[in-house]
C-alpha cells in the first residue's frame, strides 16, 4: 500500500530490551499517523484505573506521515499516555525539529514501557538504538541535559525530548521539552517520562523520507506554502505570533487578571503582550519547514535580568505569567519562561496553580504560615519566579502546588477548590471564555480536559464585520449564542484532529483561520506522498473514528456526561467588570448545548458515552463489545 512508512520502536525500560516493528496495515489505513496511532495503542495497551506514575502505564511517541518532507509545517509530534493529572488518557503536542529527524532515522513511532531501574535516555542514530545512563544528568534542567549528551555524542546535530527537574520529582504537569523550548505542555508527559526514569530521547537521523510521486508532491507542497504566506492570517501572524492574540483578546474583554477577577484593560496587555514584548525580540525563528516563523529569538539588555536570552513567547506563556497572576512587567515573563523551559512544566497548569493559590491567599484560606512566609500577593514576580524552582524541586509550599491546583484545593479545603475551574481535572484557559460560547463547550466536551487547542471555534473571535465577510452572516460564530455551536464545535474538532493526524502544526490549517490549507489541501499531499487514493470524506471518517475511539477510553475510564460541565469560577459566576460586564454560562443553554453535540457526535444523551450505532459506523464494533462487556454502553441504544 504505502512507499515510505517506517517502523515502530518499541522500548521496554525495565528489561532494557528494544525491538523494531513493522506498522500494521489495519493501523495505517484506519488511523493514518499522529495521533490517530497514539490513541488506538493506547487503548490496546494502557489499562484504565492504573496509577498514571507506575510502571504499567505506556508512553506514546508517533509522527505524522508528512513529517521529514517539505510539506508546510511537518515537524509536529504527539505524545500520549494515562495523565498524572487527570488520570484519563493524555496527550500532548510539540514542533521543532524532532519529528522529521525520527522519520530521517527511519522510526513513525516509539513506545516506552516499565521503568528503568536507574536513569537513562535513548539514542536513535539512524538504525543504532540503544539505552545510555544519564545518572550524571539526573537533576540538571533541559538546557545543560542539551549540552551534555550532544558533546558525549559528539553529535551537535542531534535533536532532544528531554524533562528536567519538575519531571524527575513527578511534579504532575511537568511537560517535555524540545531543542528550541518548544514544549508538549499538557497532561503532565514529562511527570510519565520521569516516572520511568527516562531523562531524554536524542536522535540523529541522516536519511531521507522517500515519497511515492516526488513531482506531483513537489507541486502540491509548494501550492501550501504559497497559500500559507498568501493567507490573511500570515501578515500578522508571521510577525506577532500567538503572543498577537493577547491585546485582541483585551479588546474583546476576555482577557483575565487576578485568576479572573476582573477584566484586563488593553493598556495593560499591551505591557505584557506582544506590543510589550517585541522591544525584547531579536530575530524571527521558525519551526522546520515552517514558511509562518511565529517565533522569536529574545535578549533583554538591561535591569534585573539582563543578559537573560532565549526563545520562544507564545500566548500561553504570556498569559499565565502576567496577567492571570496580576503581573504586568514583561521582563520577569521572559525570565520565567526560560525557568520553566529548564524545569519543564506546563505553564498553563503553573500559572492556573498559582493564580488559585494568590487568591486563596488573598481570601484568608492560606496564610503565610502554609506558605513558608511567602507573601502570595498579585503582581509579585519575584514571588511568582520563586515559586517555579520550588514547585519544580517540591520544596516547601511548593510540594503541594506541584500536585496541581485542584488536588491542592482539596488538601487545603476550607472551600479552596471553588477558585480553580478545571473540567476533567485540566485547569483551563488563561482568558475568561463565559462569554464565548462555544468556546466554553469545546473546552467541556475536549477528551482530555479543557484544552482550548482541540476544537474552540475561531469564527467567535471575529467582529461582526469579519464574519458577515467571511461567511456572509454576522450571526455566523456570534459568540454570545449557544444556537448552532453543536454542529460549529464539532466540525471544528474534526478540523483539528486532521491537522493532529497529519502532525501539520494547527496554525497553518483551516482549524486556525478559513484560508489556510483544509483537509483536501493535506489528503492530495498525503496521497502523493504514499501512493494511496484517500478522499477528504475518508480521512474526515479516520479523524471521526479517532475522536469517538478517545471518548471512549474516557468512558472506560468512568467519564460521563456529568464530566463535559466546566467547574469554577468561570462557569459559576457572570463576568465583574469590562465589555461584557454580566455575561455568564447559562447552565441550561450550556446542557442543551452539550446535549445537541452528543446528538451530531452519536453519543448518547444520557450517558455521553458514543452509541453502538454510531461505534459500528466507524468500524469501531469491538470497542462497543468491551463497552458493553464493562457496563458502560446502553445496550438498547
Amino acid at each position: 500500500m504505502n512507499q515510505y512508512i517506517g517502523k515502530m520502536l518499541r522500548v521496554d525500560l525495565s528489561t532494557g530490551e528494544i525491538s523494531k516493528e513493522a506498522l500494521d496495515d489495519e493501523l495505517v489505513q484506519n488511523y493514518i499517523g499522529g495521533r490517530g496511532f497514539n490513541s488506538r495503542l493506547a487503548y490496546n495497551e494502557i489499562k484504565p484505573g492504573i496509577d498514571p506514575l507506575s510502571p504499567e502505564n505506556v508512553l506514546l511517541m508517533a509522527a505524522g506521515p508528512l513529517g521529514g518532507t517539505i510539506a508546510p509545517a511537518s515537524n509536529r509530534l504527539s505524545i500520549a499516555a494515562l495523565s498524572p493529572q487527570t488520570g484519563i488518557l493524555g496527550y500532548a503536542n510539540v514542533g521543532d525539529s524532532f519529528a522529521p529527524s525520527l522519520r530521517w532515522a527511519g522510526y513513525e513511532q516509539m513506545v516506552f514501557t516499565g521503568k528503568s531501574p536507574e536513569p537513562v535516555y535513548l539514542w536513535i542514530d539512524d538504525d543504532k538504538v540503544e539505552l545510555r545512563t544519564a545518572k550524571h544528568l539526573w537533576g540538571k534542567g533541559v538546557h545543560e541535559t542539551v549540552h551534555q549528551i550532544r558533546k558525549e555524542l559528539e553529535s551537535p546535530e542531534a535533536t532532544l525530548l528531554s524533562i528536567g527537574p519538575a519531571g524527575e520529582n513527578l511534579v504532575r504537569f511537568a511537560c517535555v521539552v524540545g531543542n528550541l523550548h518548544r514544549a508538549a505542555g499538557r497532561c503532565g508527559m514529562g511527570a510519565v517520562m520521569g516516572s520511568k526514569n527516562l531523562k531524554s530521547i536524542a536522535v540523529r537521523g541522516t536519511g531521507t523520507v522517500k515519497v511515492a510521486r516526488p513531482q506531483e508532491f513537489m507541486k502540491l507542497a509548494k501550492a501550501a506554502h504559497h497559500k500559507v504566506k498568501n493567507s490573511v492570517l500570515y501578515p500578522e501572524f508571521s510577525i506577532k505570533g500567538t503572543s498577537g492574540m493577547f491585546v485582541g483578546h483585551a479588546r474583546m474583554g476576555i482577557a483575565s487578571v487576578w485568576n479572573h477577577q476582573r477584566v484586563a484593560t488593553v493598556e495593560e496587555i499591551s505591557k505584557v503582550g506582544y506590543e510589550g514584548q517585541s522591544q525584547y525580540f531579536t530575530r524571527s525563528l521558525a519551526c522546520y519547514s515552517c514558511s509562518m516563523h511565529c517565533s522569536h529569538r529574545w535578549a533583554i539588555s538591561d535591569g534585573p535580568y539582563a543578559g537573560e536570552k532565549g526563545s520562544g513567547m507564545e500566548y500561553g506563556v504570556s498569559v499565565f505569567l502576567t496577567s492571570i497572576l496580576g503581573n504586568f512587567y514583561v521582563p520577569s515573563a521572559f525570565k520565567g519562561l526560560n525557568l520553566v523551559n529548564d524545569y519543564g512544566m506546563d505553564t498553563t497548569e503553573f500559572g492556573c496553580a498559582l493564580a488559585a493559590a494568590f487568591e486563596w491567599y488573598q481570601k484568608g484560606i492560606i496564610t503565610k504560615e502554609d506558605t513558608g512566609g511567602m507573601a502570595l500577593e498579585w503582581g509579585n514576580y519575584e514571588t511568582i519566579l520563586d515559586l517555579i524552582g520550588k514547585i519544580a524541586r517540591r520544596e516547601g509550599f511548593g510540594d503541594l502546588l506541584a500536585e496541581g491546583a485542584i488536588r491542592a484545593a482539596k488538601v487545603i479545603g476550607k472551600g479552596a477548590e471553588k477558585f480553580v475551574t478545571d473540567c476533567k481535572g485540566l485547569s483551563t484557559h488563561g482568558a475568561d471564555m463565559r462569554s464565548v460560547k462555544g468556546t466554553i463547550l469545546s473546552l467541556g466536551i475536549c477528551n482530555k480536559g479543557a484544552d482550548v487547542m482541540d476544537a474552540a471555534p475561531a469564527a467567535e473571535f471575529l467582529s461582526p464585520e469579519e464574519r458577515k465577510h467571511m461567511f456572509g452572516s454576522a450571526d455566523y460564530g456570534d459568540p454570545s449564542k449557544y444556537t448552532g455551536k453543536a454542529r460549529l464545535v464539532f466540525d471544528k474538532g474534526i478540523d483539528g484532529m486532521i491537522g493532529d493526524i497529519f502532525q501539520i502544526c494547527k496554525f497553518n490549517t483551516s482549524w486556525a483561520w478559513p484560508g489556510m490549507l483544509d483537509a483536501n489541501e493535506l489528503v492530495d499531499m498525503y496521497n502523493a506522498a504514499v501512493c494511496t487514493s484517500m478522499t477528504k470524506e475518508d480521512v474526515m471518517m479516520v479523524a471521526e473514528r479517532i475522536h469517538t475511539l478517545e471518548r471512549a477510553f474516557q468512558a472506560r475510564s468512568g467519564i460521563t456526561k456529568k464530566d463535559d460541565f466546566i467547574k469554577g469560577p468561570m462557569t459559576e459566576e457572570p463576568v465583574a467588570d469590562g465589555p461584557l460586564k454580566g455575561e455568564h454560562v447559562d447552565p441550561e443553554k450550556y446542557r442543551e448545548a452539550l446535549e445537541e453535540y452528543y446528538e451530531v457526535a452519536g453519543w448518547d444523551k444520557e450517558t455521553g458515552v458514543p452509541t453502538r450505532a454510531k461505534l459500528e459506523k466507524l468500524g469501531l464494533g469491538f470497542v462497543a463489545d468491551d463497552l458493553e462487556r464493562e457496563g458502560k454502553l446502553l445496550v438498547f441504544r
